[in-house]
């Protein structure tokens, strides 16, 4: 298209009756939408704008710059327990590092954690996120490093670093509602299937199926399922 405006206007008039019509359950607000043109095969407006054919018509933001741009999310102090699912476990001379995202809760340094299901606590020594030695984190933050003094056998892939005075139960068997997109088999009591939750992958079994919800109602059918 060359960078022609006449296309990215039609184009951006197509997808802004999309994200704002209720009928297909969007609702975007018209001031909470910005659109950019890019080019991430040619890296054209990514960082910066040096296509002179599209700074004939365009003088909007760049897309970091888009990103720069957005609000920033005020979240309330955390009332939760901690929760921070290991998705990586490194050793040095004297501690444990381990690397998560803080899915609920506040981490401090200095603050008393049980690593789960090892059961074993210990006292933060150090926090990092993006590259940066931080004295807390907040829910929805990554730590890049959490240094624990603790030994690097009891920390794996898939464990939970959780506040010592609420760790998370260990459970052998669960109730689950599962929301089924096209199988190839139907699902059946006694059926092996492999559990995703978050960094964890565990081998689970179907003891039971109670019942068929309804998808408009979210109530249970009243047939029971074959």
């Amino acid at each position: 298209c060359g960078w022609k405006q006449e296309v990215f206007e039609d184009l951006k008039e197509q997808v802004h009756r999309f994200l704002t019509s209720r009928e297909v359950g969007v609702a975007y607000k018209t001031e909470n939408i910005v659109y950019v043109p890019i080019s991430g095969f040619d890296g054209v407006n990514l960082l910066d704008n040096k296509c002179d054919q599209l700074k004939a018509w365009y003088n909007g933001p760049t897309l970091v710059q888009a990103l720069d741009n957005l609000p920033e999310l005020q979240r309330d102090e955390p009332s939760s327990s901690l929760r921070i699912p290991i998705g990586d476990v490194a050793k040095t001379s004297s501690s444990t590092l381990l690397s998560g995202k803080v899915e609920c809760g506040m981490l401090k340094v200095g603050q008393k954690v049980i690593l789960m299901p090892a059961k074993q606590e210990c006292t933060v020594k150090g926090v990092q996120s993006r590259d940066i030695s931080v004295r807390s984190v907040k829910t929805g933050s990554y730590c890049d490093l959490v240094q624990l003094p603790i030994e690097s056998h009891f920390a794996s892939i898939g464990h939970v670093l959780c506040d010592v005075s609420c760790p998370i139960p260990l459970v052998s068997s669960f109730k689950a509602q599962i929301l089924v997109f096209d199988p190839d088999l139907p699902l059946t009591k006694g059926m092996q299937l492999m559990l995703h939750m978050y960094t964890n992958v565990e081998l689970v079994l179907i003891e039971k199926i109670n019942g068929l919800l309804n998808k408009k109602t979210g109530g249970l059918e009243p047939k029971r399922p074959k």
